[in-house]
């Protein structure tokens, strides 16, 4: 009977969650009932008095932890979109010489990881969101994009596992190389389950493509931590896990570089597309479409030949009074035929010899003078008008107009200057902090929040610094608004969690399941991690809950395999916990709304996925336990 009633406030959570499709917050809200009627009814949960200042105390600490990078992450977010850092991001992806699929795994094996790795609270969804909302449609994406918040027990440079470490008086590398094996078979699951919900048409070649890149990131992981590694091992496993899918990009190009000449030899001879579309009567227009069918089957740098040979998307001319046309090829864009403003004459013998250099110029003319009345080169397509406002995408900080040259393999300027400004300010600080500087640092209820170890500073300086100092309080306004109904999901839920272990709900749960067999108990160890790590939508807060319970409950010998199971187990709850959740959805913001994706639709998803890790380390720690 007090078992039952100690897991009747996650019950009432998740049934009106899952059952009566309620909002996050009133969840968490019918939850805190639900514990605090408890309390007061049975004796055995019994809250100290002295545990409520603390307590409360605690759960502040860890609602500010998030606060400090929810706030500023929103508003840097919407400060790369207006500057179009995530488009070229975007663009850059989707440019790889891979299919979908093989993109969105290396998505969620290699940039993700390397991201969250680094920075950790969920900041790469500040990069992943995007990227796979330009892969996918939003129900797609954002299921995609819990599934590449996937290297927590490595994620804010280890720190869980770290705190898990001090918890259980393990050293730091076996802990860590011990969790690297129990989550061993998690990555390739989830990397093959996202591929495989962009619904291939070669299921098994990108069912083979995604688990080797999960393998490669597990196994790099496993290396790292065997070597002592342990708290930049995800950063690094997800760096070489990118760097080796760009080498077999660059691997598939000689191969396809055969026909690149070819197509970019046709789209020169049908040059005179641009002319056909100024004179529809022309009888050209069946050798341009000709070439744009050939285009496609051809490797990406195909298309840069084009643009090289002057078949680019260009100014149209508007009055009809300009130079006469006396190249073999035209712009596609617009009649360099019959002349006009924004016309460009120029020799065949040259157009091929287009060069980097000479695009800026396109570019600089495109928005000259001569663009008055033609049609304006933007993202996406081309819009109508007059002057350089009318549909076009501002640069990006004095770094060029951030275009992407499609099958490049070096990520755009742009964005590495934007996220170089996050990520190095965050190694600038973990720095700082290595030598000795004091840290502003609160602590309280077993809870902490250190400044300098919050990557929330560093969001603010990188906002701040891409803006040239300028604050936007419309974006200020918006940031808040997005954040409040996930911050009140989230307060509710830490408040739940610390009622919970307080009241020693928790440890009634773990008293029951120690009197089972050790096979039971064996299955259950996972179980309880991915609880507590559900719970508080934290690996750390997780391990902080269920740590020295899984001590207890683990058979002489098994310690470290019980710690590591929990260790992993909270970690790989996290990505379908309601602040993650919320997070996730707030990112995406009007894109998951006009699609219909709540936190509801990405809670079933996610709780169906943890069936399967929980298998995966279930299978682990039995076999474990068998040796």
């Amino acid at each position: 009977m007090v078992l039952v009633a100690a897991v009747i406030p996650l019950v009432v959570v998740l049934g009106m969650i899952t059952g009566l499709r309620r909002p996050a917050h009133w969840a968490a809200v019918a939850g805190v009932g639900a514990a605090v009627l408890l309390i007061g009814w049975r004796p055995e949960f019994a809250l100290p008095r002295a545990a409520l200042g603390t307590g409360a105390a605690g759960a502040g600490l860890l609602v500010l932890n998030a606060a400090a990078v929810m706030l500023p992450g929103v508003y840097l977010s919407q400060v790369l979109t207006r500057r179009g850092v995530h488009e070229s991001l975007q663009e850059w992806v989707r440019g790889l010489p891979l299919s979908g699929p093989a993109k969105v795994a290396l998505v969620v094996a290699g940039i993700a990881p390397m991201v969250e790795a680094l920075t950790g609270f969920g900041v790469s969804l500040l990069v992943t969101v995007p990227v796979l909302l330009a892969l996918a449609p939003p129900a797609t994406a954002l299921r995609q994009a819990m599934l590449g918040m996937n290297i927590m027990p490595w994620g804010t440079l280890g720190l869980a596992t770290v705190i898990g470490a001090a918890l259980t008086d393990l050293p730091l590398p076996t802990l860590g190389t011990a969790t690297a094996v129990t989550s061993a078979l998690v990555f390739p699951l989830v990397t093959v389950w996202a591929a495989l919900l962009a619904r291939p048409e070669h299921r098994l070649r990108t069912t083979v493509q995604a688990a080797g890149a999960g393998g490669l990131l597990a196994l790099t992981l496993l290396i790292c931590n065997h070597l002592g590694v342990v708290s930049p091992a995800g950063v690094l496993a997800g760096l070489f896990t990118t760097a080796v899918g760009l080498l077999l990009c660059a691997a598939r190009r000689p191969s396809e570089a055969a026909p690149t000449a070819e197509a970019t030899g046709e789209a020169t001879a049908a040059g005179t597309a641009g002319r056909n579309r100024a004179h529809p009567r022309q009888k050209t227009g069946s050798r341009d479409m000709k070439a744009r069918r050939t285009l496609p089957a051809a490797h990406p740098t195909a298309r840069d030949g084009v643009w090289n040979a002057g078949v680019s998307r260009f100014a149209r001319g508007g009055t009809g009074r300009g130079a006469p046309n006396r190249s073999a090829s035209s712009f596609s864009g617009g009649a360099t035929g019959g002349g006009g403003e924004g016309g460009c004459a120029s020799r065949s013998s040259r157009a091929v010899a287009v060069g980097d250099a000479d695009r800026g110029w396109l570019r600089r003319l495109s928005r000259g003078a001569g663009t008055g009345g033609g049609v304006i080169p933007r993202r996406g397509g081309m819009a109508r008008g007059g002057g350089v406002g009318a549909g076009e995408r501002r640069p990006a900080f004095g770094l060029g107009d951030g275009s992407v040259r499609p099958g490049r393999l070096a990520p755009p300027g742009t964005v590495l200057y934007a996220y170089g400004l996050v990520l190095g300010g965050i190694a600038t600080l973990r720095a700082a902090t290595a030598v000795g500087v004091p840290s502003v640092a609160l602590h309280a209820g077993g809870a902490s929040f250190a400044l300098l170890a919050s990557p929330g500073l560093p969001l603010l300086v990188a906002a701040l610094v891409l803006d040239r100092g300028r604050v936007r309080w419309a974006e200020v306004r918006a940031a808040l608004v997005r954040v409040g109904r996930p911050l009140l999901a989230l307060t509710g839920f830490v408040v739940l969690g610390r009622l919970m272990v307080d009241s020693g709900m928790i440890e009634r749960v773990g008293g029951a399941v120690a009197a089972a067999p050790p096979l039971v108990i064996a299955l259950a160890a996972p179980a309880l991690g991915m609880l507590g790590g559900f719970v508080t939508g934290s690996n750390v807060g997780g391990n902080v809950l269920t740590m020295p319970l899984q001590q207890q409950l683990a058979p002489s010998g098994l310690d470290v395999w019980f710690a590591a199971v929990q260790n992993s187990g909270a970690g790989h709850a996290v990505f379908t916990s309601l602040p993650m959740i919320m997070l996730i959805l707030t990112v995406a913001g009007d894109r998951a709304s006009g699609a219909g994706v709540s936190e509801n639709t990405l809670l079933r998803f996610g709780l169906r996925v943890a069936l399967a890790i929980y298998a995966a380390l279930a299978a682990m720690i039995v076999a474990l336990s068998l040796v």
